[in-house]
């Protein structure tokens, strides 16, 4: 298919993880998008896919013809019962495939699927230098509501991040129904 082929949001399963791992390494190796220098493999991208305790969390990648060219998910945000509402968020866009409306797609679908999972918070953790991702996320009513300084060495340079987060559903308004 023709690079101008419509994009398609559908669940991930395992058969994408060696897409995916494609797609991450580009950051690993070559950005401040994330911290990690070393890539994930596809088998650590597959154990991803599969590890919510739930099997609910939405693990989502972008298609467009055959080709995988984004992916976004939702991990628990921390392991703790107490934390079951709460989730952290991520979006990779093949490099070349940035600026084409594909994270806002991405982002949109899966704020989406957490709200009718009963989610409450979602927070996601950018790099301070990434003002496309920090703009992306803002434009979706995440606010921001701390950074971190200084706290990551990558590419000879000292990182910060920036920690933003944003309501769904219900937000606080009462007791969460989700529970691990």
């Amino acid at each position: 298919m023709s690079e101008g082929s419509k994009v398609v949001l559908r669940d991930a399963t395992v058969d994408d993880a060696e897409a995916i791992a494609r797609i991450y390494a580009y950051y690993c190796e070559r950005t401040t998008v994330t911290f990690q220098t070393v890539p994930s493999t596809a088998e650590d991208i597959s154990a991803g896919i599969a590890s919510d305790p739930s099997g609910q969390l939405p693990y989502l990648v972008a298609v467009q013809g055959s080709q995988v060219v984004g992916y976004s998910y939702a991990t628990l945000l921390r392991a703790r019962e107490g934390y079951a509402s709460s989730c952290e968020v991520g979006i990779y866009l093949k490099w070349t495939h940035r600026g084409r409306g594909i994270g806002s797609s991405l982002l949109g679908e899966l704020i989406s699927r957490c709200q009718d999972l009963d989610i409450r918070q979602l927070v996601a953790i950018v790099a301070a230098d990434q003002e496309p991702s920090l703009a992306l996320h803002k434009r979706f009513g995440f606010k921001e509501v701390g950074r971190l300084e200084s706290i990551a060495f990558k590419h000879d340079r000292w990182l910060s991040t920036v920690q933003l987060q944003r309501s769904v559903g219900r937000g606080a308004a009462d007791p969460p129904t989700r529970r691990l």
